[in-house]
């Protein structure tokens, strides 16, 4: 692309005129003349220069291009060589009155019509019986897979080339503007029956290349096992931090309430669904070594993802947490508080490495998703 044609590019250029033809032009080129007075639109892009253009009435029209098309299409029908002419940096042809959709082509595209592709999907190592469907236009690939599985929470789900290990365009979940990231860069996307999961990939020359929709659990998060809420504050070796004591917070304000019933000490906070919104709890510690950790919350959010932090790094194993609904908010109803543990497969709580003296506790929002916390609960954990 030259100089000239760099400096048009992705431009919307509009005119409407008030004499009886039209005329548009840019440092001293035209970019767009017709017989008629008319409206009109490009944008320069490296593979066309697309065009829409209102008239009154049959025209003839003159459009800057750069350099010869290969070929040209009006309302995504190809145009036979004879109906366009080149000189001088643009092409002309007539057009019929109403609106018209011109694409100049410089790649081998041979048709710009939409068409219809289905891509299979795999979940947990299945093949399902129903595709995801998408469709081609305009030189990109758009698709969507709607999860009817009954179950809820985060998921990886990736695009590829079949025989290929390299993953396409990133998946997302639609209404959810933005993944949940482990630490690693590790993405992945929140789902539950309904959601619809999407993904859009160039393709400008219109070979669709063999895909497939590939969905399967996150690694590394671990099971959120619910204890007896009343047994674990009863421990007279629990460390608890109360929820409302927070030290420090970033990326935005939670609201402390002392009328949410049920609560460890009175107090809890509630507000907190801003993505990237980060709480600090510090705790001071007789001893180094490993204790479990457990959140005393309430959330009537299907699901809800937090990271989790110890004296600002993440902790293996302990990096994200997916945390599903308690029922409500925890405002009367005792039983809308839970007291959940991360646990490993075998049931066994993952350890927080702890120092001895002061340590930093920090819980960060991932995905926007409201949690109430009552407390954090800390135990020793033995041999």
């Amino acid at each position: 692309m030259n100089l000239f044609l760099r400096s048009v590019a992705a431009i919307i250029l509009s005119t409407l005129a008030a004499q009886a033809a039209t005329q548009l032009s840019h440092q001293g080129k035209t970019l767009f003349a017709s017989d008629a007075n008319v409206s009109y639109g490009a944008v320069y892009e490296t593979h066309a220069v697309k065009a829409v253009i209102d008239s009154p009435s049959d025209t003839a029209i003159r459009i800057f291009t750069g350099k010869k098309p290969r070929r040209l299409f009006l309302n995504n029908e190809l145009l036979a060589d004879k109906a366009w002419s080149y000189d001088d940096d643009c092409v002309t042809l007539s057009i019929a009155a109403g609106r018209q959709s011109l694409q100049a082509r410089f790649d081998d595209l041979a048709s710009i019509t939409p068409f219809a592709v289905t891509v299979p999907v795999n979940i947990a190592g299945k093949a399902q019986d129903k595709p995801a469907q998408a469709t081609w236009a305009d030189g990109r690939l758009h698709g969507e897979y709607i999860w009817n599985e009954n179950r809820s929470g985060l998921f990886t789900a990736t695009l590829t080339e079949v025989g290929s290990k390299t993953e396409q365009e990133q998946v997302f979940v639609r209404g959810i503007s933005r993944p949940v990231t482990l630490p690693g860069g590790k993405t992945g996307v929140m789902l539950q029956p309904g959601s619809v999961l999407a993904f859009s990939l160039p393709v400008p020359d219109g070979k669709v290349p063999t895909l497939q929709l590939t969905v399967a659990s996150m690694p590394g998060v671990p099971t959120l096992a619910a204890r007896d809420r009343l047994k674990v504050l009863a421990n007279p070796e629990a460390i608890i931090v109360e929820g409302e004591n927070f030290v420090a917070e970033r990326g935005g304000k939670v609201s402390i309430s002392t009328s949410h019933q049920n609560t460890s000490n009175g107090g809890c906070f509630y507000s907190w669904g801003n993505t990237g919104h980060a709480i600090d709890w510090d705790v001071t510690l007789p001893e180094e070594g490993p204790y479990a950790i457990t959140l005393v919350i309430a959330t009537a959010e299907t699901f809800a993802t937090r990271s989790i932090a110890l004296n600002g790094q993440p902790v293996p194993n302990l990096a994200l947490l997916q945390i599903h609904s308690t029922g409500g908010w925890g405002r009367s109803n005792a039983a809308e508080w839970q007291a959940l543990q991360p646990q490993d497969e075998q049931g066994k709580a993952l350890p927080l490495p702890m120092r001895k003296g002061k340590n930093t506790i920090t819980l960060t929002n991932t995905s926007g998703q409201h949690l109430n916390i009552d407390c954090l609960v800390l135990e020793k954990i033995t041999p």
